[in-house]
């Protein structure tokens, strides 16, 4: 499931149409259909933070990065340091390069950040 079918059927399981959702988020209901459909493939990192919020699921589920199944319990916050990242990874690479690591486990993804620490700190 790509992260436009995760955002339409979180969106439809809380029973929020797309107008809603958008007032939710602070845009307009074309880009939510835009971004369900695949159009807009580069979600604003405040615009995913929002919807997840709104959806009580982690940004990671919406992105594909996290394949754990939302519950109706809340997601634990975003640190500064995710949001940071993905942020980051939005406005750096191309959205290919976002499918690979969308398609990483929970463990693959931690231990990439861990080396992406440690690097940043000059290990």
């Amino acid at each position: 499931m790509d992260k436009g079918e995760r955002i339409k059927s979180l969106r439809e399981s809380k029973n929020i149409t797309q107008t809603e959702l958008a007032e939710m988020i602070g845009t307009t209901k074309q880009n939510v259909y835009k971004y369900e459909n695949g159009i807009i493939t580069n979600i604003p990192s405040d615009k995913i933070e929002l919807m997840a919020e709104r959806f009580d699921v982690s940004p990671a589920y919406i992105m594909g990065w996290s394949t754990d199944i939302p519950n109706n319990e809340k997601s634990a916050p975003v640190t500064a340091d995710e949001s940071a990242l993905l942020h980051h990874l939005q406005k750096t690479y191309a959205d290919d390069d976002l499918e690979v690591l969308s398609s990483l486990n929970r463990n693959q993804a931690a231990e990439i950040v861990e080396q992406a620490k440690k690097m940043k700190s000059g290990e």
